[in-house]
């Protein structure tokens, strides 16, 4: 047996090799570098800002860390309410500001979606409903200064509740006739929804990443049994 050791040394020694040369891919990729920070206000300037919302009694909500609440009415139980749900950095209406986007309730059963393009000092420079119920996906401001968001909007049929279509809205910042500024939807991207189709292996659709390791694992296994195959052969020559 001693005679025949350096064999089974070389092998597994290929044997290691070849797994470090076939090993599985990554499951995912690398994280992106960060890009620098946009000029603008800061997160604690717009939670501490005051907001125009209709939904609010007196029009107005100053945030303290985001959050605003008041009674709904003298000596009323029910709460209106404003909240801070996201914001982005950018330059807007040529100059750094932010796109900012609040949650807010008068008291009733609606929760109504505004967002807000504000100055450098999170004063407010125009808002737009965006409304009631939404699922807020996503918001970005370009390069070119349009404000994208990213939501999911009651489809016709969808009950305020529920709703299912998803949408990304692009809002610019223009002067109207009477020479104040406004938010303006400039276009709507609608998202098409394809069906998943099944993987051509016939995996129903399981990932690659599963069928990577999958193979990896079949080629190790064989070489395992080759090695031992050729272990026993050795064996059987030296008995």
């Amino acid at each position: 047996m001693s005679a025949h050791r350096p064999a089974g040394t070389v092998l597994l020694g290929a044997l290691l090799a070849l797994v470090a040369a076939v090993g599985p891919a990554p499951a995912f990729a690398q994280t992106p570098t960060p890009s620098p920070t946009t000029p603008g206000p800061t997160r604690a300037q717009l939670e501490a800002a005051t907001y125009p919302v209709p939904a609010i009694p007196g029009g107005t909500a100053t945030l303290v860390g985001g959050k605003f609440e008041v009674a709904a009415a003298p000596g009323s139980a029910s709460k209106a309410t404003a909240t801070l749900v996201s914001s982005a950095n950018g330059i807007i209406g040529e100059q750094p500001g932010a796109a900012v986007v609040l949650a807010t309730s008068g008291g009733g059963s609606g929760t109504f979606f505004e967002l807000y393009a504000v100055d450098v000092t999170a004063k407010t420079i125009a808002h737009v409903a965006l409304g009631d119920r939404i699922r807020l996906d996503g918001l970005s401001i370009s390069t070119a200064g349009q404000v994208a968001v990213a939501m999911t909007a009651q489809a016709p049929g969808d009950p305020l509740c529920c709703p299912t279509a998803q949408q990304t809205r692009f809002y610019e910042l223009q002067k109207t006739p009477a020479g104040t500024v406004d938010l303006v939807l400039v276009r709507t991207a609608t998202a098409q929804i394809q069906p998943p189709r099944p993987a051509a292996t016939g995996t129903g659709g399981v990932a690659d990443g599963w069928q990577v390791e999958a193979s990896f694992a079949a080629i190790v296994l064989s070489a395992v049994l080759v090695s031992c195959a050729a272990l026993r052969g050795a064996s059987k020559r030296t008995s």
